[in-house]
């Protein structure tokens, strides 16, 4: 991979529509931000979130204005989501 592909992902309006898509189904799925976060580490990465991950996860929340979008962009161009080990 280049730093290309990363930034094509970044910025695609397809990554876009899915990390709103995937928002939306934490959204009807967990009923508060500790359950999303955690929906969303089993959904992405087939385990917890870490607590450091889970503190990261609320504080870019309440610095962003509980957007769950982004919160969903950043798992879904994580290495951890993209690569396989």
């Amino acid at each position: 991979t280049i730093p290309q592909q990363q930034l094509f992902a970044l910025n695609s309006p397809f990554i876009v529509a899915m990390s709103k898509a995937f928002a939306e189904r934490l959204g009807r799925e967990a009923a508060d931000d500790d359950a999303r976060i955690d929906r969303a580490y089993r959904i992405a990465f087939a385990r917890s979130a870490s607590p450091e991950e889970r503190q990261a996860a609320r504080d870019y929340l309440q610095a962003n204005g509980n957007e769950w979008p982004l919160v969903c962009h950043g798992i879904l161009l994580a290495n951890e989501f993209i690569f396989l080990p």
